[in-house]
């Protein structure tokens, strides 16, 4: 299975709030509608890691109220979070 450093996000509107679910992750040379990333994890065909400063997290897909939702799999260092992440308000 292939793995994919996620190193940027797209929220609606370019909103920090954390409560506003993520819609497009991206990295070097690739971007995916956050559904295709969680299909992708739930399928097992590719995950997805967020790194920052030497930390590593991987990212989940959780759901919640009937919709499925990226997250970072906690491991401490809120840096290598999801939501620490540049938002690139496209």
């Amino acid at each position: 299975m292939a793995a994919f450093q996620i190193t940027w996000i797209n929220k609606p509107g370019g909103s920090q709030s954390p409560t506003h679910h993520i819609i497009e992750v991206g990295g070097t040379n690739w971007r995916l509608q956050a559904t295709d990333a969680i299909n992708n994890i739930l399928s097992n065909r590719e995950s997805y890691f967020v790194s920052h400063g030497g930390a590593t997290a991987y990212v989940g897909a959780t759901p919640r109220n009937g919709h499925y939702y990226l997250h970072t799999i906690p491991d401490g260092t809120p840096l290598d979070n999801l939501l620490s992440l540049t938002n690139i308000a496209r």
